[in-house]
């Protein structure tokens, strides 16, 4: 079932707002990560 939501396009909005949430955190660890990782070499 959640499968054929996903590639009909129709996730509920509920998981389309947890998702977008979850990627704006990824890129701000990635972000500071990569920070950490350039003031150390």
């Amino acid at each position: 079932m959640v499968n054929h939501e996903w590639q009909s396009g129709r996730l509920p909005k509920k998981h389309i707002e947890f998702t977008i949430k979850n990627n704006i955190i990824l890129k701000k660890l990635t972000s500071d990560l990569v920070s950490v990782f350039r003031g150390r070499m």
